[in-house]
């Protein structure tokens, strides 16, 4: 594993998961932008089992591991978390994932060059489904990271309802060979 990003990647910025009973409130806050937040459909610990897949999620901030790995925990799932790029590949080599949640924009390897070194390493029979994390929307953005080799992305702050939506049609996203 490599280390974890420097904290001051990380001033300024602050993300909390808020919760009750039916719903669930991801709130990123940086020092310049403000607040966002997006409310979210009920929770279901069962999701994973009308759902299931090999989740792994590639992403260098430690704040918002916390934040995914929270979220999909809730949802039933147990992914693995992984710090950059080389780590996410390795991990695929390690053993097999159907959806991989990978940030743009990490430390050593990025989500654009590491999706490229996966696409063409991996035998199609062990693609996964890699959704992009990012903090730029746009359709420029979307356009060069599905030609980076991306099935889909989801913006940050993160839209649950979004998340979910993608998670109940991974297969449909898979990469056909």
């Amino acid at each position: 594993m490599h280390p974890p990003s420097h904290p001051a990647n990380d001033a300024g910025r602050a993300s909390s998961v808020e919760t009750n009973q039916n719903s669930v409130r991801f709130t990123e806050v940086s020092g310049v932008e403000g607040a966002a937040s997006t409310p979210a459909p009920a929770l279901d610990r069962a999701f994973a089992r009308k759902h299931p897949c090999r989740l792994l999620v590639a992403e260098d901030n430690p704040i918002n591991q916390k934040v995914v790995r929270s979220l999909l925990g809730r949802l039933g799932y147990d992914p693995v978390v992984v710090e950059d790029g080389l780590d996410a590949i390795a991990a695929l080599k390690a053993g097999p994932f159907d959806v991989v949640l990978m940030d743009v924009e990490m430390g050593e390897l990025g989500g654009p060059e590491a999706t490229r070194r996966i696409r063409s390493e991996f035998p199609a029979s062990e693609q996964p489904v890699i959704i992009a994390l990012t903090a730029h929307a746009g359709s420029e953005k979307r356009a060069e990271l599905l030609a980076a080799g991306m099935d889909e992305y989801l913006t940050k702050p993160l839209h649950f309802e979004r998340l979910v939506g993608l998670l109940a049609r991974w297969r449909d996203l898979r990469p056909q060979g």
